[in-house]
């Protein structure tokens, strides 16, 4: 016979499974997809990125089932009617699925997570999108986010005790446990534990919640005693530092965008979660402190809309200020509605927060497109006015370009081929930029595609974090990976890294052999290697004349060089040498006469004429 505890806990579940049989399902197959996608963590196939754009599928899935469901009980929708709702998601998946890239870059990362955000702002009011009595969505609201705090805390409590309980098996018993089971384990437990518990206690009679008056102690106090004061204290440092800014006649610094829009967030959230108190006689001190939150607003938001425009107008338009710009723009709107409106309806708040995601993420003017035209015309402008522009396309030309011009130019350029590919400034080039950074240069992309497309057209790749040097030429050599080192006709086989962190005027390392002591220093000064048996200079080895000659090839950076490439014979009257370089890095001076040496690490095969 089932003990009561254990029938109800089946009944629970039973019940939760069949009002959320489409959520339940997706996050099962997101949780052994991201398992089996771990046991792949270390490779770099299709199959990995198939996974992960499955996982990201599955979590839309997720998210969007819930609100189908919530609404379709909400509005006693007939089954055939929710069938195709249904249906038409998973038409919506399968279409998403196959406009994810391949292989996800951080475009399609950004939108996904837009998609994200609109879809829990979706859940947040789809169930009252009509018939919305004020009490009753913001109880209902209210059961969604203790229900998020509360499955979290069991959740995570679970996981500990399991986590020591696999420990402890591990430690006294000494039984072999692979390395990825407690991250598995967390995995299981957040993906269908967590899920389950937190929709089991979503009220399924949603129009009675209306009737709901009790209000959470704890939620009040945290809200009264902690986040209120807290927001308020940050109210008067940034009217502080508008002040500040009226005095010294300086512009806000980029950063405070976030500061004003984390203070107003948290301001609105900490009004929500006590809104139903604002009409209690008890209380209108709540009533009071709204209205003048939102007369407070304004101020802020011009000092966002001056901070973040600041930015734009001097380099344009990029993912992450659109963004910010979007946010600013929300926050206006609902200031404004909150302090002309007579119904003061929260729920405008996620459905505006819906609108602008989705907007930012698929509209005709999404952040990815405006963007990317953003930035292209920058660079375009950047061209023109350092002689490298004619008739709207690239040009080569000897003109000189100011280190700045040059900084602003390289980032832009980066920007355009990390973010959006070869293809974003491929208009102005009449070269194929495919055929010049082809597959078969495993450069890093952050730098070597944007260099040499610039060299492209006399460039020079400039760092904008490294005081001036030429990032393009940065020095990062790097062989194939060759654990074999063949030493016929040679005598000695000597391995070697020379450090230059604390930039020494002379690294030294001394080698036994046989009778004789080699000792290998890094002149400084001279860019120079030199060896020297028995404390006798025997002969040296200029590095950077053959960082020179290598660059014609192969630019400053390359990690897959043939091994041959960086492959030195050179002797004296005794001697014959063979330098092996198996990875350099450092970077040239400004006047490109010297070497900053990082580290070498090399072999050295000696043998007697």
């Amino acid at each position: 016979m089932a003990l009561p505890a254990i029938k109800e806990m089946l009944i629970t579940v039973f019940k939760t499974v069949k009002r959320f049989s489409f959520t339940i399902v997706c996050a099962i197959a997101a949780t052994i997809t991201i398992v089996l996608l771990m046991d792949l963590q270390h490779s770099d196939t299709a199959q990995q990125y198939l996974l992960m754009r499955i996982v990201m599928v599955l979590y839309i899935g997720l998210i969007a089932g819930i609100s189908i469901a919530l609404t379709g009980e909400r509005f006693r929708l007939n089954k055939g009617l929710l069938i195709a709702m249904y249906i038409l998601l998973m038409m919506l998946m399968y279409f998403y699925f196959i406009h994810i890239p391949g292989k996800p870059n951080s475009n399609a990362i950004a939108r996904f997570f837009l998609l994200i955000l609109a879809l829990h702002a979706l859940v947040a009011f789809a169930p009252f999108l009509v018939r919305c009595p004020p009490n009753g969505y913001w109880q209902y609201n209210r059961q969604l986010f203790i229900r998020i705090l509360t499955s979290f805390f069991y959740s995570f409590v679970l996981f500990v005790g399991l986590f020591l309980a696999l420990f402890a098996i591990n430690q006294l018993f000494n039984v072999s446990l692979e390395n990825t089971i407690y991250f598995k384990l967390f995995v299981v437990i957040m993906g269908i534990f967590n899920t389950t518990l937190f929709l089991s206690g979503i009220p399924e009679d949603l129009e009675a919640l209306d009737a709901v008056t009790d209000f959470p102690k704890g939620l009040k106090i945290f809200t009264q005693f902690i986040l209120l004061p807290l927001v308020t204290l940050y109210l008067v440092i940034l009217y502080a530092y508008g002040i500040k800014i009226l005095n010294t006649e300086v512009w806000p610094v980029g950063w405070v965008s976030y500061l004003v829009l984390g203070f107003s967030i948290a301001g609105i959230l900490a009004l929500l979660l006590i809104w139903p108190l604002r009409n209690d006689i008890k209380h209108q001190w709540i009533r009071t402190y709204s209205r003048y939150f939102f007369l407070a607003l304004p101020l802020l938001i011009v000092l966002l809309f001056i901070a973040i425009g600041k930015r734009v107008l001097q380099y344009g338009i990029t993912e992450n200020r659109y963004f910010i710009l979007a946010l600013a723009i929300w926050l206006l709107l609902i200031d404004l509605y909150f302090l002309f409106s007579k119904v003061k309806n929260i729920k405008i708040i996620p459905l505006m927060l819906f609108i602008f995601s989705m907007f930012s993420a698929f509209s005709p003017w999404n952040a990815f497109r405006v963007s990317e035209q953003s930035q292209l015309k920058r660079l375009k402008s950047l061209l023109e006015e350092a002689k490298r522009l004619e008739k709207g396309m690239a040009v080569k030309s000897t003109f000189h370009i100011p280190l700045n011009s040059a900084k602003e130019i390289s980032s832009t350029s980066q920007y355009l081929i990390t973010e959006h590919g070869l293809n974003s400034i491929q208009p102005i080039f009449s070269i194929n930029l495919d055929s010049l950074c082809s597959a078969k240069d495993s450069s890093n992309k952050y730098s070597f595609k944007p260099g040499k497309v610039l060299r492209s057209i006399n460039i020079d790749y400039v760092n904008s974090y490294d005081g001036g040097a030429l990032f393009g030429n940065q020095v990062n050599l790097n062989v194939k990976d060759n654990n074999i080192t063949l030493t016929k006709d040679f005598d000695y086989l000597v391995e070697f890294n020379i450090p230059n962190y604390n930039k020494q005027k002379k690294t030294r390392q001394v080698f036994k052999l046989a009778m004789d002591s080699l000792t290998i220093s890094w002149i400084d000064s001279l860019n120079t290697l030199r060896f020297r048996i028995n404390n006798e200079a025997k002969t040296d080895f200029n590095v950077l004349s053959s960082i020179y000659s290598l660059s014609k090839t192969f630019g400053y950076q390359h990690y897959d060089l043939p091994a041959s490439t960086l492959q030195f014979d050179f002797n004296d009257s005794l001697n014959r040498y063979r330098l092996m370089i198996h990875s350099i890095n450092g970077r040239l001076t400004e006047q490109q006469n010297g070497l900053e040496l990082y580290n070498m690490s090399a072999k050295m095969l000696i043998g007697r004429k």
